[in-house]
This record gives C-alpha cells, structure tokens and sequence, in this order.
C-alpha cells in the first residue's frame, strides 16, 4: 500500500468516525475534568462539525471554556427568539446533558423544548427523542441517555475574552471560544459525562466544491481549520480571562492537517510557499509553508497523467507530470534554461528560475518512475546512456 493511500484510509477513517466514548479517569487533565473531540466530521454544504464532551472525577468546578473556535463562523447559534435570555442570545443550540437525558425540558425557560436541546429523553424509555417545534432538529448519536451523570444542566453560548468580555456578564457572540456553565444542580459530585456539544464551522475549502457530490472528481481531501492544539478548555472563574489555573489540550484532535486536493498544479503550491499562517499548506506541520512542504506535495500527492493511467506522487523533474523523469523534461528545462518560469519549464524548487539548482535537481531523480506508472517502449530508450549523456553534456555546458 503507497503512501497516498495510506493516509487516505487514515483520513477517512478520522474524518468519518463517530463512536461512543466511556469515561477514563487516567485522562483527567486538570480540574478533575478532561475534553475530547468524540466526532470530526464533514457534514455537507461545505461545514465541519466538532463534537467535544466533557468529563469529570466528581471534583470540577461548574464552568468551562473550549478557546479557539471562531465565533463569528459558528453555524449552530440559537436565534435568540421566543423568550430568550438576551445574555445568551447566541448560544451554541446543539448540546446534551444530564438535564437534556432526564426528561427535562430546560425549565428556567418556561419548558419550552423550542428554545434549546435538539433532543431529550422525553419519556423513559432510554432513547433520545426530537421535541416537534424545535428549529435544530437535531438527534445524539454520540451517546446513550443513560451515560450522562447526574442532574446538571450545561448552558452554552461564544465569548470573547479579547474584546473585553469577563466571566458572569455579556456572553455574547465574539472570537475566542465555547463558554459552558452548569446551572441549578450541583454536579461536583458527579463522576463521569457531563455534557456533549456540537460546534458547527465552516470548512475553509481548498478549491471548488459542488455541494451535490463533494470535491470534483470524488476528492477526499478538505480541511476544517482546527487541528491538534488549536483548542484548548479552561475554567474562567479562576480568573485572568483564559483561566489563570491553565489551559489544556482538546484531546483526540487530528493531528495533522489533511494534504491539500488532487488537481492542485505545482505552481499554484508554490505560490503559497511563505504564507503566514500556512494554513492548509503546511503538509509537514512545522508551522511554516516552506521547500519542504512543496517536495512532499510532489512526492505523494501530486496528480500526474500519461494518457493511459495515472496516479499520485512522483518525482521532482518530472515536468510534463507523466510520471517519469527522463528526456522530455530535459529538453523542456533546456528550453526554458536561464528564464523566470514554473514548474512545466523546468523550475524544480519554486524559485521562479530555471537554473543550474534544477537542472541538479533533475539530474538526482532521472529515470525515476512514479509508483505505477510504466514507461512506453521509446521512453525505456531515452532512459539509456543517451539521455544521460544529454544531462552530462547540458551540466558541461553551465
């Protein structure tokens, strides 16, 4: 199995995951609590959605915060109609927990099953229900009733401690994360999960999208923007905004940021080489989009094509993306020798010259073949000692 698809089965196997968790107290963090992404998942229409829970020893205090999601992306804000606390007028609608599994239409709001849950235990037979009126009709597959502790009843909306906004006041929409408060019952004593919400983003997509099929052509390849230590949870009634007492990772956060579509051309890769942020472009997640990024986007994901099959991945040289490194590249990098040109003409390292460094370049990988990929009976024989000697001759030459 090449490496392409590899990751492409690791990539699925992220992107489309939804089990249920169970509460492991070796992974408490802080607090006597510890988050975790139980689902990361494309949902269509170009949005992600991330569905973190929250677990507790029993001995956490009663309010918690997810940073780094960008609030004024969020897709699930409640309306803020039908008698709803101005305070919390963009609340993040989609969440369940004790209260929402013990048949409790979010009393202090007239029990109205309207104004919050997607879904409830409405009546005692251990199964999630979807309330008729609600504008989220929204079921949770992510857990049983029965699996939430206690009684407690979680409250959730944005907040934004960098414009200003401080813990007991003005929860409103802003920039830096989840707010979450457990309210009415006193769940200290509670061991186990507390509650599970769902935040909805927009993916930040990597070329067109038809919202009928997915990526054009079937591609598998997206990236939803938050990936492993881009959020983190804190308590803010410790204070400082953030949280004086920490901040710590979301767990069981993709790692990595999935490589970027099959029908991306080399040149327009390397036009994003020294973006800040990097954004999609960082394949080897070092914080920088760099040479680096450019060689493993040719290694392994680059499309190539030579009329009668075609694959991924191939070497730097191979200028007319055949998969083979051999004479017509050659002759296309003498061509354009000396010129400010892109990777068609022979550029090799994103320099914008093709110069003596691809033609070393060249020089390293020729007679290189891409996994798959099967010369025709005149390319064998410019594989030979002639097309070499071109090389010598060209090299000479400089």
């Amino acid at each position: 199995m090449n490496a392409r698809v590899m990751i492409s089965v690791v990539l699925v196997g992220l992107l489309t995951a939804s089990a249920t968790a169970a509460y492991d107290p070796g992974k408490i963090q802080a607090h006597g609590i510890y988050m975790e992404v139980v689902n990361y998942e494309d949902i269509g229409d170009g949005n992600f959605e991330y569905v973190i829970d929250c677990y507790s020893d029993g001995s956490t205090l009663l309010d918690y915060m997810v940073w780094g999601f960008d609030n004024s992306d969020v897709q699930n804000f409640h309306d803020g109609l039908g008698g709803w606390d101005p305070d919390y007028q963009a609340n993040i609608y989609q969440r369940w927990d004790a209260t929402a599994a013990g048949k409790d239409f979010f009393p202090p709001f007239g029990n109205d099953p309207t104004l919050d849950y997607p879904s409830y235990e409405t009546n005692y037979d251990g199964v999630w229900e979807l309330p008729a009126g609600a504008p989220y009709v929204r079921d949770n597959p992510y857990h049983q009733p029965y699996e939430y502790a206690g009684m407690g009843q979680t409250i959730s909306c944005a907040y934004d401690v960098d414009a200003g906004q401080t813990y007991g006041g003005g929860h409103v929409a802003g920039g830096d994360g989840v707010y979450l408060e457990a309210w009415h019952q006193d769940i200290q004593s509670e061991v186990g999960l507390l509650w599970t919400t769902r935040v909805v983003v927009p993916g930040d997509w990597f070329g067109w999208y038809d919202p009928d099929t997915g990526w054009g052509g079937g591609d598998i390849y997206y990236q939803g923007g938050y990936f492993e230590g881009d959020l983190l949870w804190s308590i803010p009634s410790l204070g400082g905004g953030h949280g004086t007492g920490g901040q710590y990772p979301v767990l069981n956060m993709p790692s990595y940021p999935p490589p970027p579509p099959e029908d991306v051309h080399p040149d327009e890769f390397c036009w994003h080489i020294g973006d800040y942020p990097p954004g999609d472009w960082d394949l080897d997640g070092d914080g920088d989009c760099d040479e680096d990024d450019f060689i493993i986007f040719i290694e392994y994901f680059v499309e190539w094509d030579n009329g009668v099959i075609s694959g991924n991945g191939t070497y730097r040289g191979d200028f007319n993306l055949d998969g083979i490194v051999n004479a017509t590249d050659l002759q296309r990098q003498r061509n354009g020798f000396g010129q400010q040109l892109g990777w068609n003409e022979g550029n090799a390292n994103c320099d914008d010259w093709v110069n003596a460094t691809d033609l070393q370049i060249l020089k390293a990988n020729f007679a290189q073949i891409a996994s798959g990929a099967v010369p025709e009976p005149l390319t064998v024989g410019l594989l030979g000692v002639g097309g070499l000697a071109l090389v010598r001759r060209r090299r000479r030459a400089d």
